[in-house]
């Protein structure tokens, strides 16, 4: 390995353990313009191009999995003094000579490829435990948010739907509530009216995230919680403010469910791992199938949608659709066996 590809590797691995997954696409879009011109001189304050489809070029190149769908959405417009890192790593790409740049790209990719690999943490569900807590030593897994932010939308979905009437639509994008025009990772609408919104927060909230969200929110009319890993001591509830942690809003979310719902808390907490809350290609399917292996018992995944490329021999049926006839899915087998 030559010493720029060296460099560009060392660089990546000394990044924090917290750095965004959206931020290092964004230093790979720079990387990967390179590649397009060696001649180029990227503007070390300006988010390079290519950053919202840098994804599906490391995917497609590398076999990268797990990186956001919606690539770099966080990071729009020009480079922030937040994003000094970012701005370092395009002086790297700037420095190197066109003939060490398709070597840098192949070093950067096998790195994130293995660095992708090494946070996979597949969860094995164990008969002796029961889903419920299987739920809660969920939402206590350390992940970055990952766990958290996808259980959260998953338990207040089947809550809501099992009280009617009410829609529930998860951020899907990991960017900021600002950068993504959206406000709060999950919202609640009742027809056209916004009710609820839950901001999910995988760390200890103090008094100075809690003033950034209220500013973030304004004067609003809607309930607005905070759910955390844990609050600092001295935050205190507001006027139309809730703070709940995780673990006690995943328990309060399906506890709740189970009353609307008539069932017990295990069946909902079932209900609760079903949801997926994106679209289900043939690679994410093959990686929930994984898991299972050989087994004799019916495996349902539902999800908001399924790609056009899933073969027959399947069954499909979208979450919007799981409770009537699925009259666009295609039906076949309904087990592995």
């Amino acid at each position: 390995m030559a010493n720029a590809s060296r460099e560009i590797v060392k660089y990546l691995s000394s990044l924090p353990a917290d750095v965004s997954q959206g931020d290092i696409l964004v230093m790979f879009a720079a990387l990967y313009n390179k590649t397009q011109d060696p001649e180029i001189r990227q503007d070390r304050d300006t988010r390079p191009y290519r950053t919202r489809v840098i994804q599906k070029i490391l995917k497609g190149t590398f076999g990268i999995r797990g990186l956001p769908v919606w690539g770099a959405s966080a990071v729009r417009g020009n480079l922030n003094e937040d994003k000094e890192h970012i701005k370092r790593f395009i002086d790297i790409i700037n420095s190197l000579h066109a003939t060490d740049v398709e070597e840098g790209w192949e070093a950067a990719g096998s790195w994130y490829r293995d660095f992708m690999a090494s946070r996979r943490k597949p969860v094995a569900l164990n008969p002796k435990e029961g889903m419920v807590a299987l739920l809660r030593r969920l939402s206590e897994t350390r992940s970055q948010g990952v766990i958290q932010q996808a259980l959260c939308y998953a338990v207040v979905k089947v809550h809501y739907e099992a009280a009617g009437e009410f829609t529930v639509e998860s951020k899907r994008t990991w960017a900021g509530d600002s950068q993504s025009a959206c406000l709060g990772d999950i919202s609640v609408r009742r027809k056209a009216k916004l009710i609820a919104v839950f901001e999910v927060k995988a760390h200890q909230v103090d008094a100075d995230k809690l003033d950034e969200v209220l500013s973030a929110h304004g004067k609003h009319d809607y309930a607005l919680c905070i759910v955390a890993e844990n609050f600092k001591a001295g935050v205190m509830r507001r006027h139309n403010l809730f703070l709940v942690r995780i673990p006690d809003f995943v328990d309060l979310m399906v506890l709740g469910a189970s009353c609307l719902l008539r069932k017990p808390p295990e069946e909902t907490a079932c209900n609760v791992l079903e949801v997926k809350a994106h679209l289900v290609d043939a690679e994410k399917l093959a990686e929930t199938l994984e898991p299972h292996g050989k087994h004799d018992y019916c495996l349902c995944i539902v999800a908001e949608g399924f790609a056009d490329e899933l073969e027959d021999g399947t069954e499909l049926i979208p979450s919007h659709q799981r409770h009537r006839t699925a009259r666009n899915a295609r039906w076949g087998s309904t087990a592995e066996t």
